[in-house]
């Protein structure tokens, strides 16, 4: 589960909710190579 909510925040819609909540979004290389951790 909590792999998935990871994989939830680092998607598209979940930086939109993480901006929309008044967080800074990750930039699309950390995104990215925190993704590639998961798999």
């Amino acid at each position: 589960i909590d792999r998935e909510f990871v994989k939830l925040i680092l998607s598209k819609i979940g930086q939109k909710v993480v901006v929309k909540d008044g967080y800074v979004p990750l930039p699309n290389a950390v995104v990215e190579q925190e993704l590639a951790k998961l798999k």
